[in-house]
């Protein structure tokens, strides 16, 4: 946030600046580090439409948006924002990846699927989050060993990638691999002792697939 501060000083005219600062703002928003989630998930929309009104051709700005919209439970418009980022950056996995996150919780995981692929493709070494998301799109279609799979090479990209750990549990579970499951719930207490149910602020437009995923969790001894 200071070197996007510091970048707006010197060119206030700097969209990528204020889509970074924005990014800034919707995770603390997210994860609950902030006094006033609510109001960091505002000046996260603030900056992104400042971002797009200096320059439209922002992928992580509309994929910015995207993510607002759909935490708001607006749908269409987190849809069409991520299909946005994708129309500017075709060749880029990140606007893959908004688009993939957003359709997967507007319960389209099977739409998901290949465009996670794709943003794999485009980048043979992919990051965390890509791996991580199309695990949890191959989990509420009912794919549990591709579910199992990718959230397995998102850890080793990543180890304390907490979602990893989190989507392997309930996958584990909804595979009925009980045991599997509770090792990984351990796990995933270990890199966040202070974690329970509550604490993820995820929207799905479907309440059968957060049923899916916090019964899997519960299961594995979470609370």
């Amino acid at each position: 946030r200071r070197l996007a501060n510091e970048a707006i000083d010197l060119d206030p005219g700097f969209g990528l600046a204020y889509s970074l600062l924005g990014w800034t703002y919707l995770v603390e928003g997210v994860f609950g580090w902030s006094q006033s989630p609510e109001k960091s998930l505002s000046q996260a929309v603030e900056f992104a439409k400042k971002a797009i009104a200096l320059q439209d051709l922002l992928d992580c700005a509309h994929g910015l948006l995207a993510y607002f919209y759909s935490l708001k439970g607006e749908w269409d418009r987190a849809v069409a924002e991520a299909r946005r980022a994708v129309e500017i950056a075709p060749n880029s996995e990140r606007a893959h990846v908004y688009l993939g996150q957003v359709l997967i919780f507007a319960g389209r995981p099977v739409e998901a699927i290949p465009i996670l692929d794709r943003a794999i493709r485009l980048n043979p070494f992919p990051t965390t989050t890509t791996l991580a998301y199309l695990g949890l799109a191959h989990l509420f279609a009912g794919h549990h060993e591709e579910a199992i799979s990718m959230c397995k090479k998102a850890m080793n990209v990543n180890p304390k990638y907490l979602f990893a750990h989190i989507y392997l549990t309930a996958t584990y579970s909804a595979a009925g691999r009980d045991e599997e499951a509770h090792a990984e719930a351990q796990e995933l207490l270990k890199l966040n002792p202070k974690f329970y149910l509550d604490s993820l602020k995820l929207k799905f437009k479907k309440e059968t697939d957060r049923d899916l995923l916090i019964r899997g969790l519960r299961k594995a001894g979470l609370e």
